[in-house]
């Protein structure tokens, strides 16, 4: 069934084949490592599809994310000009749902970060208390002394 005045929300209900240009456009989002700022515009009529491509090109967004590490995951922001009345609530509330996103996703990169640091702190204890072992690298008596060394220095140099 077609509704011009619905836009779709996937792929799979593409019948015009904008899926293609989207899956491209996304690509091209993601394959974008330069340190100038990437501006991508959409300009067309009332129901022409603008919203439409939009909704196939997060939808891409989102499938390409699944094999990416987590500080390459594109933080979508989705933000709609049109429920603003005036230049300073527009303004006020854009930064306010971009600091929101940005929010999630540092707290996402924190989470991430203070898993590994325990994880290598575990692994550093781990190796640490290997070498320190009675029979381990650093001989019969050292146990303490080297144990604490080891801990606060590197354990592959020390």
């Amino acid at each position: 069934m077609f509704d011009a005045d619905r836009p779709i929300l996937s792929s799979a209900q593409d019948k015009l084949n904008r899926a293609t240009f989207a899956r491209y456009l996304a690509r091209c989002m993601l394959d974008h490592h330069e340190p100038d700022s990437l501006v991508v515009g959409l300009y067309g009529g009332w129901g022409t599809g603008k919203t439409s491509v939009i909704n196939l090109v997060v939808e891409e967004l989102n499938f390409a994310a699944s094999n990416l590490e987590d500080k390459e995951k594109p933080v979508i922001l989705n933000f709609s000009a049109w429920s603003y009345s005036g230049e300073l609530d527009l303004v006020y509330s854009f930064f306010r749902r971009l600091s929101s996103a940005a929010s999630m996703a540092l707290k996402t990169a924190i989470a991430l970060s203070t898993y590994l640091n325990f994880m290598f702190l575990s692994l550093r204890k781990n190796l640490c208390q290997e070498r320190c072992a009675p029979n381990g690298r650093y001989g019969k008596n050292s146990h303490c002394k080297a144990m604490k060394k080891c801990m606060h220095g590197n354990p592959a140099v020390t």
